[in-house]
């Protein structure tokens, strides 16, 4: 699983992208990396506050809401 690291024009890794979307499997959120690929699901918006915590305070995390749209899935990427 890759997941974006944005980087200055010198190079330096400035932070990892991710994406909270709509859940499946009856959860209601989803946590995706930049391609909007999934991770894990999530209950609330807080458990993904709670798991990178630390790495959101370092500056080395930052989530970004995209509530309108679901994980990226297989099958899509084949057509």
């Amino acid at each position: 699983m890759a997941i974006c690291r944005l980087s200055n024009s010198e190079g330096a890794i400035m932070a990892t992208i991710i994406k909270i979307r709509r859940g499946i499997n009856g959860f209601k959120y989803a946590a995706c990396d930049m391609d909007g690929n999934f991770i894990w699901n999530l209950n609330r918006l807080s458990e993904a506050s709670q798991y990178w915590k630390k790495e959101i305070k370092t500056g080395n995390v930052r989530l970004i809401r995209e509530l309108s749209l679901y994980p990226e899935t297989d099958h899509k990427k084949r057509d």
